[in-house]
Order: structure tokens, then C-alpha cells, then sequence
């Protein structure tokens, strides 16, 4: 009796000879795929014979051959208003379908496609049944999971494998990472009497838990802290995880729950576990939410994780996770007007986050387009959220209203400032106050507004030098009429990516706002939305 190898090789040397099928590359395909919309006999139909060839697969001897695989798409396009179930069904059939196709076109191209599907059809069944559409929680972005029948012989070569799709004629690209189920074995937790002293550590959850779809280049991010993003089995969707590496060579319950009195040196674990403290009592659209946060420790020490929401902004050619990002692929291109609606909205929505933030005694300490995250909620409009607040403090750490959802009053709210244990936020978008012992208050938060605000009119690509150096001569400048020309000048040598018309007399109104955000020390959060809701 054959292996599942041999059978394999059966498959491929009867078209191709005895070469070995090299890794898949991580790379967009091409492939064309023209999809219509039946009417509800029709789908009905398909469904029905779909379900009626998986039954008789099921029963037959042929189905030994086969083991299920679970596959996570993530689905990219231009938004429509149409139900979107039937044509995403067909769309991932067709996605997995070429996916395994890929594997056989890595060896050589023959000319009888008959042969060639055939050899195709050996290798995979999926049927509707086992594909499910849905949203991503956190956003409006289109998933799909599936259980697709793969043939044993080829499991090893293409598990925890990505694949990159691009559909030719339609505004579409779908992103497939196969799983093979036998891989995805839990490790069992060793019996131990239950002690609530350190219930918070829970060895071996991340790896039980969830799938890791990516994982950020670890060289670019702070050190000791990775960014994984992760699919739950559990609840069917996709999240980011944030792992952070602890100091400490021990811990107990104290250290980790009890309050932080005011003479406390802020140690980088503190400021860690403060971060999820924090962002476990907000519950608003524009604050990045938090579901879960724990502690495992192993060889190597304790880590920090926090299972946060997913946020991208699923857009077809780009994809940019941050408003740094977003505003050079997007708002950059935009015309005047249409660019200052959308910063109208963007700014609206940052400040709903701050202010709700701030009426809970939290202020941020570290606001920047690249600590703002985007997104789109199910309407399918842009959404942007605050993130990272590992600087960020609860001006009422001390006392015990922070376990509740107690609101400052507006005349605290209004003078709300904390002194810094540490310097905080990053250069460009800081205030004197940023330093170490200084108090940092609520106008130090629109100070950064009003510099992100800069970079909503226009993004500066690359390294941060030509970004710093904006934001520095405007801040310093006496007359914002004698810098638009300069900023012009700049803006043609740098920015490609830029409407065609672009210049920076056509947002006078809005550098004008961004000048009265830093240079003002007295704004409260009424005085802004004004402001913004009259450009």
C-alpha cells in the first residue's frame, strides 16, 4: 500500500516529472474571476447541490484520503452597499481552490488544463457548507473561515502557509493561511492546587488560546514588546495581541494589582501593567478595547499579554494601520474640500476619545498619528481610535473611584494634570511639560492635536526628519502666511503622492487652528469642537 507521499508523487511526476514542490512564496497572484448574482432560486440551488456532493464525499472511501485544514481569509476591497454573502462565498471557494492550484504551477506550466484539473480536483474538496462569512469584531473588515478537505499527501508542505490573492477585473484581494488541525494541539495544563495569590499567571494560554495569522518585525518595535495578530477559535474572529517582556524576576498579587502611591518610582513593568489597568476599564468606539490581559511566565521569565481589538483600514490598494499612514495614502490625494471634511471627522473623533478619556481622570501622554489607529465600523466609514497607553496615567490612581466609571466634575476636568515620574511622549508633539517632574496637563494633549493636526493637511513620507522639521518651523514661526510658500516648496520636492493641485493656501483655516491649539493654554474641550466644526 502506498503512503500519502507516494501517492502524491503519483499525481505530480504523471504531469510533471520528479521535481520537488518548492515553499510557496509570499506573493500576489493573478488569476481572473467574473462572478454574477443569481437570484435566491438559484443560490438556493447551489447550496443545495453543494451540501448534496458533500454528503456523498463524506461516505465515500475516497474521503480517507483526506484530512480537513482550517483556512483564514481576510478580505480586502472597495466598499459597496450590496450584501456582500454570495459573492464572498464564491469568492473564497475560488481563492482556496487557486491557492492549491499554486502549488502545482510552482513546478512547470503543461498544456493539457484538462489534466492539469483534473490533478487539481485530487488534491482539494471544499464545499459552501464549510465556509463561513463574517466581520472582524473590531472593524467592518470581510473574513471567512473554512474547512476545506485537503489531500493528506500535501498537509505538511503547505501548513501555516500565507498566500497573497489579487483578483484581475474586480477591486478585490484575499489574504489565505492554511492550518493544518493535527498541528494545533493544546498543551495540557499540569494539575496543581488552585491558589488565588496567582491565579493572574496562566501559563500556555497564548499558545491554547489562539493562531498566529503574523507577527510585526520584533526589530522595530520597542524592545522586549512583539505584535501578533491572532485568530480565536473560540469566538471566530481576529485580534491583535500585544506580549510585552517583564522586568521582574518575581511577582505576586501586590505587585501587580495594588494601587501606585504618588512617591512610587515608575518602574517599565508598572508603566506596562498600568497600560492594560488602564485600558480595561474604557469602553468607547474611538479607544482601542481591550478583552482580555494576563501574565505567563516560563524559562526566560514573565510576559505581559493583552488581547486587544484588530484595526486596519481594509482598503484595496492600500492597507495602512495607523493615521500617519492613512493620511499619506488617503487624505493626501484627496481635494481641498473633500480632505476638510474628512479631517473635520477625523479631528471630531479623536477628541470624543480624549475627552472620554479625560472625564475619567486618564490622560495619554504620548498622542501621535502613529498611536492613532484606523479602521472602518460596519457602515463601512472611517474610525479612528486612540492606542498605546503605556504613557498614559489615571490622575486618581490613589484612590479607589478608579475601579468605577465615576466621571471627573467639569471644573476638575478643566484643570485635569498629573506630574510626570518620567519624561514622556515623543519629540515633535511635545510640550516643556513632557519632561520629568513637570505637570502635564490637558492642554499639553491639544498641543499634540494641533501638531497631528499638521499632518493631516499633508504627510511627509520616509524617515521622520522632513516631518520634525515642518512641525518645528511652524511652531516656531511668528506668521503662518510667511511659511505657506516655504511649506509649498517642500511639499512639491517630497510629496509625490499629493493631489494635483495642492497647496497650503487652500488650508489657511486649518493651520490657523493648529497654531491656537499649541499655542493656547487655555482651551477647554468645548472651545475645540467649536473650533473644528467651524472650518
Amino acid at each position: 500500500m502506498k503512503s500519502d507521499k507516494e501517492n502524491f508523487k503519483s499525481i505530480i511526476n504523471q504531469f510533471y516529472g520528479s521535481k520537488v514542490i518548492e515553499e510557496l512564496p509570499e506573493e500576489e497572484r493573478q488569476f481572473e474571476l467574473i462572478i454574477q448574482q443569481p437570484d435566491q432560486t438559484l443560490i438556493q440551488k447551489m447550496l443545495d447541490d453543494s451540501l448534496q456532493k458533500r454528503q456523498q464525499f463524506i461516505k465515500s472511501t475516497e474521503c480517507k484520503e483526506y484530512s480537513q485544514m482550517l483556512i483564514i481569509s481576510q478580505i480586502r476591497m472597495d466598499f459597496t452597499n450590496d450584501d456582500p454573502f454570495l459573492k464572498h462565498l464564491i469568492n473564497v471557494e475560488k481563492a482556496i481552490k487557486k491557492a492549491i492550484r499554486n502549488i502545482l504551477l510552482q513546478l512547470s506550466k503543461i498544456d493539457n488544463k484538462q489534466e492539469f484539473k483534473e490533478a487539481c480536483d485530487k488534491l482539494i474538496k471544499i464545499f459552501y457548507q464549510d465556509i463561513n462569512i463574517g466581520f472582524i469584531t473590531s472593524t467592518g473588515q470581510i473574513k471567512s473561515t473554512a474547512y476545506a478537505f485537503i489531500s493528506k499527501s500535501i498537509i505538511e508542505s503547505i501548513n501555516r502557509k500565507k498566500i497573497n490573492l489579487q483578483f484581475k477585473k474586480i477591486p478585490l484581494k484575499i489574504t489565505l493561511t492554511f492550518f493544518a488541525i493535527d498541528s494545533l494541539q493544546q498543551i495540557n495544563h499540569l494539575q496543581k492546587q488552585y491558589d488565588p495569590r496567582t491565579a493572574f499567571i496562566k501559563n500556555n494560554k497564548f499558545i491554547n488560546d489562539y493562531i498566529i495569522l503574523s507577527q510585526t518585525n520584533q526589530d522595530e518595535l520597542r524592545n522586549g514588546v512583539s505584535i501578533f495578530f491572532v485568530y480565536r477559535p473560540e469566538d471566530d474572529q481576529i485580534y491583535a495581541l500585544k506580549r510585552s517582556k517583564l522586568q521582574a524576576t518575581s511577582l505576586d498579587f501586590f505587585s501587580v494589582f495594588s494601587t501606585t502611591a504618588s512617591n512610587t518610582p515608575i518602574t517599565p513593568d508598572i508603566r506596562k501593567i498600568r497600560e492594560a489597568k488602564i485600558l480595561s476599564k474604557l469602553t468607547h468606539p474611538n479607544i482601542l478595547r481591550l478583552f482580555a490581559w494576563w501574565i505567563e511566565s516560563n524559562n526566560d521569565g514573565y510576559y505581559l499579554y493583552m488581547q486587544l481589538e484588530y484595526c486596519s483600514f481594509p482598503g484595496y490598494k492600500y492597507q495602512p494601520t495607523d493615521l500617519l499612514t492613512f493620511s499619506y495614502y488617503y487624505l493626501n490625494v484627496m481635494q481641498n474640500q473633500e480632505k476638510i471634511n474628512k479631517i473635520k471627522s477625523i479631528l471630531n473623533q479623536i477628541l470624543d476619545g480624549l475627552e472620554y478619556i479625560h472625564q475619567r481622570g486618564i490622560i495619554h501622554r504620548d498622542l501621535k498619528p502613529e498611536n492613532i489607529f484606523v479602521t472602518i465600523n460596519v457602515k463601512g466609514d472611517l474610525q479612528v481610535v486612540l492606542a498605546d497607553f503605556d504613557q498614559g496615567k489615571d490622575v486618581r490612581e490613589e484612590k479607589l473611584s478608579i475601579i468605577t466609571d465615576e466621571r471627573l466634575p467639569e471644573e476638575e476636568l478643566n484643570s485635569i494634570k498629573s506630574q510626570n515620574t518620567i519624561t514622556t511622549g515623543t519629540i515633535g508633539y511635545q510640550t516643556a511639560n513632557y519632561t520629568k517632574d513637570s505637570h502635564y496637563e490637558m492642554a499639553d494633549e491639544f498641543y499634540a492635536i494641533g501638531i497631528i493636526l499638521l499632518h493631516l493637511v499633508i504627510a511627509f513620507p520616509g524617515e521622520p526628519k522632513n516631518r520634525n522639521l515642518y512641525t518645528k518651523t511652524f511652531v516656531m514661526a511668528d506668521s503662518i502666511k510667511d511659511i505657506l510658500s516655504l511649506f509649498d516648496s517642500w511639499a512639491n520636492k517630497f510629496v509625490k503622492n499629493k493631489s494635483h493641485d495642492f497647496s497650503f493656501t487652500h488650508y489657511q483655516n486649518v493651520m490657523d487652528l493648529a497654531k491656537l491649539l499649541i499655542s493656547s493654554r487655555k482651551l477647554t474641550h468645548a472651545d475645540v469642537r467649536k473650533m473644528i466644526n467651524e472650518l
